[in-house]
């Protein structure tokens, strides 16, 4: 849905899937502290906010996204939480917190320096960056 343009029925879906999600991951852990949790639901969940227009609900996801309730992550789930610190940072560039999407993308570096999906992040923050500073010298 989202792929195609239809944000509104991605969300609804997303929406309706998450509980069932929750309950199937709940049942395959063997850990009684575990608190459900899935990275790439957050992730399309964000992404189809941000495709809404719903800024501010896409930040709040993107930020549970990189505080996972859980100690441990999968792999994926890692990659995901990196991902998403990429698309925060994006995020809070476009509204002008230039200082917090720096941040981010320097934790991302510290993970892993060379990972190419923030390339377009880092990219947009520098300019961003290089505008703002262009526009303060005027």
């Amino acid at each position: 849905d989202l792929i195609e343009g239809r944000a509104k029925e991605a969300e609804h879906r997303l929406t309706e899937l998450k509980p069932r999600a929750e309950e199937h991951l709940k049942k395959m852990s063997k850990r009684e502290d575990y608190k459900p949790y899935w990275a790439d639901w957050h992730w399309l969940m964000a992404r189809t906010k941000v495709a809404l227009g719903k800024d501010a609900e896409a930040i709040a996801l993107y930020q549970q996204m990189i505080n996972p309730p859980n100690g441990w992550q999968q792999f994926t789930g890692r990659l995901m939480v990196y991902e998403g610190r990429a698309q925060l940072a994006a995020l809070v560039a476009k509204r002008g917190e230039l200082d917090r999407a720096e941040k981010l993308l320097e934790e991302n570096k510290r993970w892993n320096p060379s990972w190419a999906p923030t390339r377009p992040a880092e990219t947009m923050v520098a300019e961003l960056r290089r505008a703002r500073v262009l526009a303060s010298a005027k």
